[in-house]
């Protein structure tokens, strides 16, 4: 039996970055992705409890058009509203079939759903899953963000309290680490452990630079310099790959 958290929709590994802290105790991460932009980001983290995967989930197996591919808020939906307007075809495999082969049944599950739309699907796979042990979900209910599903709200809402899953909604950036701090965090680290929580070294050294960053400049000024210069910036191309 092992402890995993398993981020879908890791885009450049922000969540990723937090879960490694020792002091969540994960024995595994998995991250899923599938721009070939937040991939080259996820492929440079260096821990050996880390597994990428380079595709999407959802209810089907097969190629998609990935809307705004590589920003913050890409999505298989071509009505939300993307921030870059880059597409890519992408591989996208069945969630219950594609989770079963990677995680067993002992395994302790932390799961965060963060795919702009697409959790509906994945709640419904979710109710193919009820053997898994799910120890809780952060969800964030993007369905709101895509014009031909912001009715969907109250069925999501719906299917999760019948699957009687403990779930918490993810609204900002603070929301992942505070859900994992409430579940998970130990206060038993060793001396070594806590030294390298602090140092950080297993994440990129451009993320380390910008963690440290942000406790020296005001948040006016750091949020300037990221939406100016930052991998989520408003950008404007054509397609990633050629469709």
């Amino acid at each position: 039996m092992g402890k995993v958290f398993v981020d879908i929709g890791a885009h450049i590994g922000e969540s990723i970055e937090i879960a490694l802290k020792r002091k969540y105790r994960f024995d595994r991460l998995i991250a899923v992705e599938p721009s070939s932009y937040g991939l080259k980001f996820l492929k440079s983290y260096r821990n050996s409890r880390l597994e990428v995967f380079a595709i999407g989930v959802s209810n089907r197996n097969g190629y998609e058009l990935l809307h705004g591919a590589g920003s913050v808020g890409a999505s298989l939906y071509a009505d939300k509203t993307a921030h870059w307007n880059f597409t890519e075809l992408v591989e996208i495999r069945k969630f219950s079939s594609w989770i079963t082969d990677v995680i067993s049944v002992e395994d302790e599950v932390w799961l965060k759903v963060n795919i702009e739309g697409g959790e509906l699907e994945i709640v419904e796979e979710l109710q193919l899953l009820r053997e898994l042990n799910i120890k809780s979900l952060l969800i964030a209910f993007d369905v709101e963000k895509v014009p031909s599903r912001r009715d969907k709200r109250a069925y999501l809402e719906q299917l999760l309290s019948k699957m009687e899953i403990n779930y918490t909604e993810r609204k900002t950036d603070k929301d992942l680490e505070n859900w994992l701090d409430w579940g998970c965090a130990s206060t038993d680290l060793n001396w070594l452990e806590k030294l390298q929580d602090f140092c950080r070294f297993e994440i990129p050294m451009w993320r380390n630079a910008r963690r440290l960053g942000k406790s020296m400049f005001p948040s006016d000024l750091w949020i300037f310099l990221a939406h100016r210069f930052g991998p989520n910036r408003k950008r404007k191309g054509r397609s990633l790959r050629s469709l």
